[in-house]
C-alpha cells in the first residue's frame, strides 16, 4: 500500500471541511486540521527544484547504488532510465546494496522506482538490501513499503 502525498492532503482538507461544517472555525480540531494543510502547503512552496545523483560501485559480484537529493515525481524517471541504461553490466551481481542514507526526500513515486528495481532484480535471484536511516525507514514502514521489500530483499535492512 502507497500512500500519495497528493491523496493525504486531500483528506486532511475533507476532514477539515467536515470539521468546520459542525464545529466553529475557530475550535481546537479545525485550526488543528487547517495547520495540517498549511505544513503541506508550506512543504510544497518551498520545495526547489528536484535533483537525484546516483552513484554505483561494482566490487565483484556486489553492486552499491547510491542515492542522493530527492527521489520524487520529477526524479524517479531518471533513476528508472539510469537503471534501464546500465543493467547489462550487472549481469554478473549476485548482491545488491541500495544505499539511500543521503535521499533527503522521496515520494511514493520514487519509492515505487525503487521497489521496481528491487523486483527486477530478485527476479534474477539477486540478494538485496537496503541502507537507511532510521527515520526514512519509519516513514517507508508507515508507507507499507517495508512489506514490499520484506517480499523482495533477504529481509536485511541495515539502518543506521
Amino acid at each position: 500500500m502507497f500512500i500519495s502525498l497528493s491523496e493525504t492532503f486531500q483528506r486532511k482538507r475533507d476532514e477539515m471541511f467536515e470539521s468546520a461544517k459542525n464545529t466553529p472555525l475557530t475550535s481546537k480540531i479545525t485550526v488543528n486540521h487547517s495547520q495540517q494543510l498549511d505544513h503541506f502547503i508550506n512543504h510544497f512552496q518551498s520545495k526547489r527544484h528536484s535533483e537525484i545523483y546516483i552513484a554505483e560501485m561494482l566490487d565483484n559480484q556486489t553492486l552499491t547504488v547510491k542515492l542522493k537529493g530527492q527521489l520524487d515525481i520529477n526524479t524517479s524517471s531518471n533513476l528508472t532510465n539510469y537503471i534501464d541504461q546500465n543493467k547489462h553490466q550487472w549481469l554478473n551481481v549476485e548482491k545488491l546494496y541500495i544505499d539511500i542514507l543521503d535521499l533527503h526526500f522521496f515520494d511514493t513515486s520514487g519509492i515505487k522506482s525503487i521497489v521496481s528495481f528491487m523486483e527486477e532484480m530478485k527476479t534474477k535471484s539477486i540478494s538485496i538490501s537496503l541502507i537507511t536511516t532510521k527515520r526514512a525507514f519509519e516513514i517507508l514502514d508507515l508507507m507499507g513499503v517495508t512489506e514490499v521489500f520484506d517480499d523482495c530483499n533477504d529481509k536485511t535492512f541495515h539502518t543506521i
